[in-house]
């Protein structure tokens, strides 16, 4: 199942919202990446800028694969919001994770560099799922 929307903006029809919900599995990440490349693109976000933006998200997306739903399946939602100063990426799940993640070789690093990425970052963790939403300035200085 592939769910993609998207609703055109005010900037000659270029889409300033995207989503796209997937089963939270290793084959969501290639997809997020793909719509949300897309989405930079037709912002005019350049190279660099914009491959920055698609590692931190899809770390976020990748430890919702990893960590949101042990033991079980769920989806990962993607959800993708651009205004004349910044673009907004949140990254939901609806697991049981809280936020505590097994002690794992070489883990725990995606959040760091999530944060080293974005120009701001916070979590949300509560019985309901997780909520990572990371901020990027759209000017070249960040």
């Amino acid at each position: 199942m592939v769910e993609i929307s998207g609703k055109p903006g005010v900037c000659d029809g270029i889409p300033d919202r995207q989503e796209l919900r997937q089963p939270a599995l290793p084959g969501a990440l290639p997809l997020v990446r793909r719509m949300l490349a897309g989405f930079l693109g037709r912002l005019n976000v350049p190279a660099t800028r914009s491959g920055d933006i698609q590692l931190a998200v899809t770390e976020a997306c990748a430890n919702v694969v990893r960590h949101a739903y042990p033991g079980g399946h769920g989806d990962l939602l993607c959800e993708c919001e651009a205004t004349d100063d910044e673009i907004v990426v949140r990254v939901s799940d609806w697991g049981k994770s809280g936020g505590r993640f097994p002690a794992q070789p070489k883990w725990g690093l995606g959040i760091p560099l999530i944060k080293r990425l974005s120009d701001h970052t916070t979590q949300r963790h509560s019985p309901d799922g997780t909520l990572v939403e990371m901020r990027f300035a759209r000017s070249a200085g960040r």
